[in-house]
């Protein structure tokens, strides 16, 4: 049976640039999370758990 991973955070660290990620399953799609920062075009990109009510609301 599948889980439904937890909410995570995508940023980066040069421009402080972030996006929410939610994932609706355990599979990820190709274009479900970037490799490269949108805004200076990083590739050094670190994720981070959403946790406390940010969490719960990209949880639902």
């Amino acid at each position: 049976m599948p889980i439904r991973p937890t909410p995570f955070i995508v940023y980066c660290p040069r421009c402080r640039w972030q996006k929410r990620v939610a994932p609706r399953s355990d599979v990820m799609l190709p274009g479900d999370m970037p490799e490269r920062c949108p805004k200076c075009d990083s590739n050094a990109l670190e994720h981070q758990q959403a946790s406390g009510l940010l969490g719960r609301l990209l949880g639902r």
